[in-house]
């Protein structure tokens, strides 16, 4: 084992400090007790459009960055009575207590020819050097981010909004008949599994985000786990499939999130009718140790390379642009149902999926 030399540095740790500083994409701040710039780096003063940080000491963000609210008192940026809601202050003011702190912020800016928006997340930590304290403030535009999220619950609430208003419509239209319809109950089935598609697709957004709201009920499997095998044997994909449902419990009550726990199944069990070329594919049921344990089970093996990334995000057999559904099990099971998801695939014994939850 080789000795490393302490040696002699070439350059001051203040200017290596400096240059990886100017390599860091996001804006960051180094601001004395009264909020005013004593330090920036590359990415600030491209921002703030300045050639050195000298044209923006003294100076406080709001003032670099024109806010309109910077002008309303004599006192300058965070003295405005609207200023009492500004992120960038309260971030600072939270470190100034000796507490990291991340605040929104949102800014009105005074542009090049118009009134902007700006919009930004800043973290905020106290730096304490030879007696004095200053506060680090990292900048991010989340602009983009802001404008997705505002897309998203646009969308989801109109499309929910109408996808309600032609279910309604299609159940008032197979009631109106004298005689049943196989086409109308077939439109009833494909509204119904369109509306699911809709709430997967904003349960997993919010759960990513961390905003997933846990609802929990008490539910009783064994007609649960008989609605979900009814749901999907109407699927394309599981035409000329078998699903059995084997319950090896007494008591089959389970405290859960019924929604969270139906998307969950629901998705492991299509991938195993998506994968089983005969079947047939096996939802069953236990308790054991405090534990309520759910597997799927279908016959076929896994290969080994999907084994080691079933669980990543975007990794999927299925295509370019699938992947987030085993993802999105072991999201919505461990981070918000404190439970467990595991697999075992070998030779002999075919694929089964686990989700443990606590029963208690």
């Amino acid at each position: 084992m080789s000795n490393r030399k302490s040696g002699s540095l070439s350059w001051a740790p203040e200017s290596i400090l400096v240059a990886a500083l100017n390599k860091v994409p996001d804006v960051i701040l180094i601001l004395n007790q009264d909020r005013t710039i004593v330090f920036c780096n590359q990415a600030a003063l491209s921002l703030f459009e300045e050639e050195h940080v000298s044209q923006l000491r003294g100076k406080r963000l709001g003032e670099v960055l024109k806010c309109i609210n910077s002008v309303k008192s004599e006192m300058g940026c965070g003295s405005s009575l609207e200023c009492q809601e500004c992120g960038s202050v309260h971030a600072f003011l939270g470190a100034q207590e000796g507490k990291d702190s991340v605040k929104e912020c949102q800014l009105r800016v005074i542009g090049k020819e118009t009134e902007m928006a700006l919009s930004f997340r800043v973290w905020a930590s106290q730096l304490p050097v030879e007696g004095n304290v200053f506060t680090v403030l990292t900048i991010k535009d989340i602009e983009n981010e802001k404008h997705r999220e505002l897309l998203e619950r646009t969308f989801f609430h109109d499309v929910l909004n109408d996808l309600g208003v032609l279910q309604m419509a299609a159940h008032l239209l197979q009631e109106s008949q004298v005689s049943p319809n196989p086409n109308e109950a077939l439109l009833n089935q494909s509204m119904a599994r369109l509306i699911e598609h809709v709430h997967s697709q904003r349960d997993f957004l919010h759960a990513e985000e961390g905003h997933y709201v846990v609802v929990r009920e008490q539910i009783e499997v064994r007609s649960f786990l008989s609605d979900l095998k009814c749901y999907l044997e109407q699927a394309t994909f599981a035409k000329g499939k078998k699903i059995d449902v084997q319950i090896a419990a007494e008591d089959t009550g389970l405290l859960s999130d019924e929604h969270l726990l139906h998307r969950c199944l629901l998705n492991l069990m299509k991938n195993a009718l998506e994968s089983s070329k005969a079947g047939p594919v096996t939802v069953s049921f236990m308790k054991q140790n405090k534990e309520a344990v759910f597997s799927v089970h279908n016959p076929e093996v896994m290969p080994s390379d999907v084994q080691r990334n079933i669980f990543y995000r975007f990794y999927s057999t299925k295509g370019k642009g699938r992947g987030i559904g085993t993802y999105s099990v072991k999201l919505f099971i461990e981070r918000y149902l404190k439970g467990l998801v595991s697999f075992e695939s070998c030779k002999g014994k075919g694929t089964t999926f686990y989700i443990s939850l606590p029963s208690v």
